[in-house]
């Protein structure tokens, strides 16, 4: 196939891949400024036009798929991608708010370790300076907290 019949085919499919990807982008990523909203739109249009012409697209019952259903077909496939992704930002979100709050414990832990607690203006307590079991436990969650993160 020529350039040129891959360009009419492409220019055929565009409007409604275009549809799609304008569809969705309400249930993408937020986007910081218009540059890069035209831009991940017009890459996803591509991608939905794409999958729209592909020749491996499954066949319905014995018939090549319309545009219309490759474009279905494509549509569903980037809102599960689209919702893939959420979850996984849901996720390290709450990695990092677990190792936020290991890490300041620990913090928190060998503060009191070397100067106790400020009590009435006076720091008062402590292990002066040495390192308590508290501490090394708090040391350990937080280690954990980083392992799952795999660093």
């Amino acid at each position: 196939m020529t350039d040129a019949a891959k360009q009419e085919q492409y220019a055929a499919v565009w409007p409604a891949a275009s549809a799609v990807a304008d569809r969705l982008a309400s249930e993408a990523v937020e986007y910081d400024d218009e540059d890069g909203r035209a831009f991940n739109l017009t890459v996803a249009t591509g991608i939905i036009a794409s999958a729209m012409l592909s020749p491996e697209a499954k066949p319905t019952e014995g018939a090549k798929p319309t545009p219309e259903e490759r474009a279905s077909d494509a549509e569903a496939t980037a809102v599960l991608m689209i919702r893939q992704h959420r979850q996984q930002q849901e996720h390290y979100g709450r990695l990092i708010d677990e190792l936020a709050d290991a890490g300041k414990a620990l913090v928190d832990a060998i503060t009191f370790d070397e100067s106790g607690a400020m009590v009435a203006g006076k720091y008062q307590g402590g292990n002066g300076g040495l390192i308590s079991r508290q501490t090394i436990i708090k040391a350990d969650q937080l280690r954990r907290a980083l392992a799952k993160v795999g660093r």
